[in-house]
């Protein structure tokens, strides 16, 4: 569904139309596709056949007219299924039991009641009978033909069929029979799977195994210069043929192919039917990383610990090596993104201890770079800088092009962290093209990711929306959920940091529904705060105390306040405007005073009290949002900014006009400091609001 959202955006003037088959869901309902506003559809219900509809298809086939009689039977046969009614006609005229007269020079069909009483209860039965009418080398090349699959060749065909001269003749007849179809140049299509799983299942096991083994040599034979197009299928039939050896290779290989083209469910269930073989340990821990390795990518983050945990139990006496450095890098790189920063490190260093004993470059590099992102998920950027350039270091002694793109986007993405667009920029933006060079979609999303929140830090909205549908759409075609989420998360915040509050609920809303699916992780970037201080800009204030008190609860639990205050913003700026609207000084008074100005807010204000323990007053709030943003080794602008001029605002309007000054004051210098045009418009307008001059202000 993903994909025919993607196929149809942006195309009101392509020559394009996109047919989606779906069956009726088991309440009867139908698919609703979720296309935007502006996508034209038209929805043909494909119901089962009356007896009008019946006859026509008869008519069509037979070239002549029936009796109402004969489209009576159909229908009661086939239960209005067209295949089935196509099949019976077939079968019926095959079988004689039709009476065909001429009538004014048009042919009339009637049933012969002798012939007809007769007819198969079923389908399957159907088309075997038909397939048993064939003449005896049609049916077999027919019955060879199936084990090929839906669609073959004819070449292969004839390296299985070497004895039949008549081969060609052969495949005609079977078309003028409407068993296959002929595709352009040698290729044949079954006209249905039905059909070619009834002339399959017409055959004995042994005689399947030798011509799906005869079938896979064919292959082997005849494309020998380019054998890639065909590791599906040639896995397929050495498994049928139960050739073990070949058919670890043919899976392996069809598995990787998969994953290096972002075929995620492919490649997963090519990696499980490899791992029912007798696998050496080694080729056993390389596909379980394999297998982690994607679900880490589709956000499958406990699937993919079970995976790698069942590689390390491979070990068994096989410690430190290269095979055990590579697991422990992906082992090490799901547990960064689950937040088990600690763990993570504890793989990471054995991964690289083993990586730099056994001499593997290649190995050490994913360790160091991986490395460089879980101490920059821990906020601990100067250790990321320090050990991101050893991998950008590494990467330029071996000459690896995609490598120190890897370390540029890495380097980029920990300057952004930093919130410094000067050096975050040039090493994003030269990374891009890098990958999109080398067809890395994968690793090309991080620095498109990284690209958008400096744009969106400096108040380049327009840019930053740009970058991160762009993002959507190349994380959705390769299974990235977190892409889709972060960019979703990014959009919604981008809109209310431009004042578009109503256009950012909605992509907030549908970034913690795609959050919930992946589960929760250690990302640096969290959802909830930034819903709630939409909410609460917008006067919404009971919306924006549910969402905070969600949040909370988390923090409750242990999960880090990544946004550092963000979520106390929102509380309050809601108690700020309880005060200010009510006239009273306190936000207690005015929730307690006869009649209440919000009785129906008590309950939420308790319980966040609660979990944060802080008092019924927005000074504590803010003061708590303007201390946690400073509290790192650098301040976390996206939250002290807002912080200081929400707070600023709620001073000045509260009768405290210099303090409210002073922390506008110190809004200005710091959005000045890091460039933030964005939040240098929002100053300038709520300057107005107050009728302060910005220019003269501080």
């Amino acid at each position: 569904q993903e994909l025919v959202t993607l196929l149809t955006r942006n195309i009101k003037r392509l020559p394009l139309a996109v047919i989606c088959a779906a069956r009726y869901g088991d309440d009867g309902s139908k698919l609703e596709l979720p296309l935007d506003d502006d996508v034209r559809r038209q929805a043909i219900d494909l119901t089962y056949f009356n007896v009008a509809d019946s006859k026509q298809l008869a008519q069509e086939i037979l070239e002549g007219q029936i009796s109402d009689h004969f489209g009576r039977f159909l229908v009661d046969k086939s239960r209005g299924n067209p295949f089935f009614i196509r099949q019976l006609i077939l079968d019926l005229k095959e079988r004689s039991a039709l009476i065909r007269r001429e009538r004014g020079g048009q042919a009339h069909y009637w049933l012969n009641s002798l012939r007809s009483e007769d007819v198969p209860a079923d389908i399957r039965t159907i088309l075997i009978s038909r397939l048993d009418r064939l003449p005896r080398p049609v049916k077999h090349v027919v019955q060879v033909a199936s084990v090929l699959g839906p669609e073959f060749e004819a070449p292969v065909l004839a390296k299985i069929l070497p004895g039949d001269r008549q081969l060609t003749q052969h495949l005609r007849y079977a078309e003028t029979e409407q068993v296959w179809v002929g595709l352009n140049g040698d290729r044949y299509l079954f006209r249905h799977a039905l059909l070619r799983d009834s002339a399959y299942s017409m055959q004995v096991g042994s005689q399947l195994r030798r011509l799906h083994r005869r079938g896979a040599e064919a292959m082997e034979t005849l494309y020998a210069n380019d054998l890639s197009r065909h590791y599906t299928a040639l896995a397929y039939h050495y498994e049928r043929a139960e050739l073990a050896e070949k058919s670890i290779i043919y899976l392996e290989r069809a598995g990787d192919q998969a994953k290096a083209n972002y075929q995620n469910e492919n490649a997963l269930n090519f990696y499980d039917r490899l791992l029912q073989y007798p696998l050496d340990r080694a080729k056993q821990m390389i596909t379980y990383s394999k297998q982690g390795e994607i679900l880490n990518l589709l956000g499958e983050w406990d699937l993919a610990l079970a995976k790698l945990q069942q590689g390390l139990a491979q070990l068994n006496g096989l410690e430190n090596t290269r095979h055990e450095a590579q697991l422990r890098v992906v082992l090490g790189d799901v547990l960064l993104t689950k937040g088990a920063h600690d763990t993570a490190l504890a793989h990471l260093e054995m991964a690289q201890e083993i990586a730099e004993e056994v001499q593997d470059q290649e190995t050490l590099f994913k360790t160091l770079i991986t490395m460089a992102r879980n101490y920059m998920y821990k906020l601990e950027p100067e250790l990321a800088l320090a050990v991101n350039q050893q991998a950008l270091t590494l990467a330029q002694k071996l000459g690896d092009e995609h490598g120190a793109a890897m370390a540029m986007a890495g380097q980029g993405a920990i300057y952004a962290l930093r919130d410094d667009a000067d050096q975050a920029l040039p090493n994003l933006l030269a990374s891009i093209p890098i990958f999109k060079k080398l067809g890395d979609k994968r690793e090309m999303i991080h620095p498109m990711v990284n690209t958008g929140v400096i744009y969106h830090l400096i108040g380049e909205y327009d840019l930053a929306l740009t970058y991160f549908q762009q993002v959507i759409d190349e994380a959705a075609e390769i299974g990235d959920r977190v892409g889709v989420w972060l960019s979703l998360h990014f959009i919604g915040h981008i809109h209310h940091s431009a004042g578009r509050h109503e256009q950012a609920i909605p992509f907030f809303q549908e970034a913690l529904q795609k959050r919930a699916e992946t589960g929760e992780d250690g990302l640096i970037s969290q959802t909830e705060p930034y819903l709630a201080t939409t909410y609460a800009s917008l006067g919404r204030p009971a919306a924006a105390l549910g969402i905070a008190r969600q949040y909370f609860a988390k923090l409750a639990d242990g999960q880090r306040d990544v946004e550092q205050g963000r979520a106390h913003v929102a509380v309050g700026m809601v108690l700020g405007q309880i005060i200010v609207d009510s006239g009273l000084d306190h936000a207690p008074d005015a929730l307690t005073s006869m009649p209440p100005a919000r009785p129906d807010l008590c309950p939420d204000f308790e319980a966040i009290g609660q979990l944060t323990g802080l008092p019924l007053d927005p000074h504590a709030y803010f003061q708590h949002a303007i201390a946690a943003a400073q509290a790192g080794s650098r301040p976390y602008p996206m939250t002290l900014v807002p912080a200081l001029y929400e707070y600023g605002r709620f001073l000045y309007r509260t009768g405290q006009p210099e303090a409210g000054r002073a922390r506008l004051a110190e809004a200005k210098a710091q959005a000045l400091q890091l460039n933030m045009q964005g939040k240098i418009e929002r100053l300038k307008e709520m300057c107005a609001d107050l009728g302060l001059d910005f220019e003269t202000l501080g």
